[in-house]
């Protein structure tokens, strides 16, 4: 009897399964391990991640899916020794009930060899007992032990249909698998690239929904006080309009009262020109009477203070007529003044007025230019922010649609407010030429009034020579007088040669003072 070694074998009474083999019995996906040692150690060593991604899959794919135990009892020596020769230790595979049944079930030659191992080890206690170790067999066991072991790895080693089926579609499992995994990959890839894009897309939403309301908040300050600047330049110009109005009105009284005193001062002058004619024709009248007329001396005393008293009824007639006259025209003279006076104040009044309404006006149009420019600016960064967030924000299109309402209200009111400023500077410009042809008449009236004082200097001139001729004749009355009184008184004629020669005078003024 050969004595054989088994030290990866251990041998129990009763026949039961081999403890390392069952503890290690699970579900596996491959069935490389029913291949050569070799392969079984190859592919029991690096199918466990492909056991993890596979055990989502049902029995309907495999068949019913059991465990089986790498280990056989006492009686499947053989088998088990082959499995222990090529070292299946803590392997995995999967097994179906038929593929379990043929495996477990004993063939004859594996009865025959269990029910030899039994009688052995029922053998009396004074039978010779091996070493630790080692057990007795004969040559035929020994020879059949290793048949069957032959025959274990065989039936180990080859492969049946099912087998490679199950593999392939494993393989494609496998493949399909590795692409999904690929895919789901570059999946998780574009994921996170995505969800790196929507954030920085919130991120950028947010900023310019900020962007957006705090723009529309200083908008909204903005068009709120540009209200109020309207409101504010249509009060004031309303209360220039109202001012202007009542310039316009008082200047056109003044205008009536103006025009009405040229008529008066043009009937007046009229008049005086009319007196100044008749005075004038009057003394011409006088003087061509004087001429035509033979004056003759008085001869006596009588007539000579007749003729004086008459000249003098005659001259203090023309001394209150001339006074008169003066006083008239100084009367006319004060009046032109303060009428020239009240022009020139109201020139000055009118002026400085529609300079104020001319600045006011330019700066309302400075200050409606501005606010122009600044909705438009305004406008056209609302409009980039609403392109970049028109459909993360529908509501930005209203807000843009109301401040568009705004800014063309805006500009029609600054059209408006144009109209009346042009208009203003039309009537401006109108005043101005009144106020050119009032001072046109008032140089024609100052004019006028310069003549007529030239006129009353005249008058006056010959208002003192008529009365210088008036004094003159007086005295040359007096003086003939005492002449005639002296000569009356004379004795001889010698005396009265003597007076006439001392009255030989050839100016008036030598005269003597009587």
């Amino acid at each position: 009897m050969p004595t054989t070694t088994a030290p990866d074998l251990t041998l129990t009474g009763g026949g039961g399964p081999m403890d390392p083999y069952k503890e290690n019995l699970r579900r596996v996906q491959s069935t490389d391990s029913l291949g050569s040692s070799l392969s079984a150690q190859q592919g029991l060593g690096g199918q466990n991640h492909k056991a993890k991604s596979a055990s989502h899959l049902d029995e309907s794919d495999f068949g019913p899916l059991v465990g089986a135990d790498c280990g056989v009892t006492d009686s499947s020596f053989g088998e088990t020794s082959s499995i222990s020769s090529i070292k299946l230790t803590a392997s995995h595979f999967l097994l179906t009930k038929d593929q379990e049944k043929a495996i477990k079930a004993m063939t004859p030659e594996q009865e025959e060899t269990a029910s030899l191992l039994s009688s052995i080890s029922h053998a009396p206690d004074t039978a010779y007992l091996p070493p630790a170790g080692y057990r007795l067999v004969s040559d035929s066991e020994w020879n059949l032990l290793q048949q069957e072991v032959k025959n274990a790895g065989r039936k180990l080693g080859r492969r049946c249909d099912m087998c490679s089926n199950y593999e392939k579609q494993l393989q494609a499992i496998q493949g399909q698998e590795a692409e999904t995994r690929d895919q789901v990959k570059k999946l998780q890839v574009m994921l996170r690239q995505a969800n790196d894009q929507l954030e920085r897309t919130m991120t950028e939403k947010q900023n310019l929904e900020d962007s957006v309301k705090v723009g529309n908040e200083e908008t909204a300050a903005k068009v709120s006080a540009l209200m109020q600047r309207v409101q504010e330049s249509e009060t004031l110009l309303g209360t220039l309009q109202q001012a202007f109005s009542d310039a316009k009105r008082n200047t056109q009284e003044q205008m009536a009262v103006l025009v009405k005193s040229r008529e008066q001062v043009a009937d007046e002058l009229s008049r005086l020109q009319r007196d100044n004619e008749s005075l004038q024709g009057k003394h011409r009248l006088h003087i061509e009477l004087q001429q035509q007329e033979d004056f003759q001396m008085p001869n006596t005393v009588q007539e000579l203070q007749g003729l004086v008293l008459r000249w003098r009824e005659d001259m203090v007639a023309l001394r209150t007529s001339a006074d008169h006259m003066e006083e008239k025209l100084k009367a006319e003279i004060l009046f032109l003044k303060e009428q020239i006076q009240a022009e020139q104040c109201l020139k000055e009044n009118l002026e400085d007025t529609l300079q104020l309404e001319i600045e006011g006006c330019k700066e309302e149009i400075d200050i409606l230019e501005g606010t122009t420019n600044a909705l438009t600016k305004l406008t056209l960064t609302a409009v980039v922010c609403v392109n970049g967030v028109a459909l993360l924000s529908p509501s930005l299109k209203t807000e843009l649609e109301r401040i568009k309402t705004e800014k063309e209200q805006l500009e029609s009111s600054l059209a408006e407010k144009t109209e009346t400023l042009e208009s203003v500077q039309r009537l401006k410009i109108n005043l101005e030429q009144q106020l050119k042809e009032l001072t046109t008449a008032k140089s024609a009236l100052e004019s006028q009034v310069l003549d007529e004082r030239d006129k009353a200097q005249r008058l006056q001139t010959e208002l003192d020579v008529s009365e210088q001729v008036q004094k003159d004749f007086v005295k040359l009355s007096q003086t003939l007088q005492v002449q005639l009184e002296r000569i009356r008184q004379a004795d001889s004629l010698d005396r009265i040669r003597v007076i006439l020669n001392d009255t030989n005078l050839t100016d008036i003024n030598q005269l003597p003072e009587t």
